[in-house]
């Protein structure tokens, strides 16, 4: 086998070739690489963060609650308790010096804080269940205090369900 001359074109994409082949010798190999120690600084950076904002507080179900008990009807024909409706109307802005109006033939003839809260006592129990509902209506311009010592008063007998008139109380009595 003899060797077949070569010719002008083959002679081109040799010259080519070993030009591409000096060209990659040259050219130094690069690789992608990822610089870890500043990445490891942006994770202890956000580690440090979170730290800082989070909150450690108690969860909400760790605080002491008392469900309302579950209330049972022995007769279905039992009709509900009406609530006791108290007025209290300021006569001036002494400390004691404002009215108290009870419209419960129980509670009637009160006349202060004291004397409220140890007839409250009295007929709780045997009037009044400890369920008994009180609704406060402070009249006109009643100084806050005033209204607050009502509260009070009935708070300190011993009731639990006692709050303040609103403007939803339509059918209150006046």
């Amino acid at each position: 086998m003899s060797k077949a001359p070569r010719g002008i074109e083959q002679l081109a994409l040799d010259d080519v070739a070993r030009a591409r082949a000096r060209r990659a010798r040259r050219r130094p190999v690069s690789m992608i690489a990822l610089n870890l120690a500043s990445m490891i600084d942006v994770v202890f950076l956000l580690l440090m963060y979170f730290l800082l904002i989070t909150q450690f507080a108690r969860p909400e179900s760790a605080f002491a609650t008392r469900p309302p008990a579950e209330q049972t009807v022995s007769d279905p024909f039992t009709l509900p308790t009406p609530p006791v409706w108290i007025a209290v109307r300021s006569i001036s802005r002494e400390p004691n010096d404002f009215a108290i109006v009870v419209e419960s033939p129980v509670l009637a003839g009160v006349s202060s804080p004291a004397e409220l809260t140890d007839a409250a006592r009295g007929a709780r129990g045997s009037i009044y269940s400890d369920s008994q509902i009180f609704v406060i209506r402070p009249e006109g311009d009643t100084a806050w205090e005033h209204a607050l010592a009502v509260f009070n008063a009935v708070r300190a007998a011993g009731y639990e369900r006692v709050r303040f008139a609103d403007s939803n109380d339509g059918g209150a009595p006046r």
